[in-house]
């Protein structure tokens, strides 16, 4: 709500005539919206050479998802119809650039294993600031900052252990879990912000986008 597609699109001309740089098309999937419709935006932009990267996610919220199984028999369609796209571009010696499944399939193939969260917040390695304050993630409520700037610029950062943040992976299961060294957990925001049932909805919509995406590694590798 509140977007206009055709102002998007002049903005992506616009921008792709003064910047030589990577654009991202990053969709953000509510229960209302498809991956199908996102997946054939970015194809036609991809064609028009508007934008180079795809990923999408699903949406922090509190509220659990109201038609759960229609959603995730929906999603599976839309991930297969995306799979049978890349497999048919791979079989030419292309790869599609979805973020979302060019990640995994690295993973798959080499074993590799993330070894933290999604995006890795409680490594402390990176921080955001915001109004002046130091953040382990600017995602998180404000009142959970952890350092300031000061007047001469110089940051001052407290000492805090950042674990903390991904406890919630423990009464989730998330190390017994089949998909952990890739899911990492997820994001620690929507666990912070969630409800419990929406946290292990996503755990299901996560080993599903595994368990489709894998359903093709031995014709990948190939």
């Amino acid at each position: 709500p509140g977007t206009d597609l055709q102002k998007i699109h002049q903005g992506l001309t616009t921008l792709r005539g003064i910047s030589s740089g990577k654009i991202l098309m990053w969709s953000t999937l509510r229960e209302d919206q498809t991956l199908d419709d996102c997946f054939a935006e970015f194809l036609d932009l991809h064609e028009q050479k508007l934008v180079d990267l795809f990923f999408w996610h699903w949406v922090e919220t509190e509220q659990p998802y109201q038609r759960f199984a229609d959603y995730c028999a929906r999603y599976e369609a839309d991930l297969e119809t995306v799979m049978a796209h890349y497999l048919a571009r791979l079989r030419e010696g292309y790869i599609l650039p979805v973020i979302h499944i060019n990640e995994l399939i690295i993973f798959a193939l080499t074993g590799l294993r993330r070894n933290s969260s999604g995006c890795g917040v409680e490594v402390a390695d990176n921080f955001d600031l915001l109004d002046g304050k130091i953040h382990s993630c600017a995602d998180l409520p404000t009142e959970m900052d952890i350092g300031h700037i000061d007047a001469k610029g110089y940051p001052h950062i407290r000492p805090v252990d950042l674990m903390g943040l991904v406890e919630y992976k423990k009464p989730l299961g998330c190390y017994q879990c089949g998909v952990h060294d890739y899911c990492g957990g997820r994001c620690p925001v929507q666990a912070h912000i969630s409800s419990s049932e929406r946290l292990r909805q996503y755990c299901q919509l996560m080993r599903l986008h595994v368990a489709v995406v894998l359903s093709s590694l031995d014709e990948i590798r190939e």
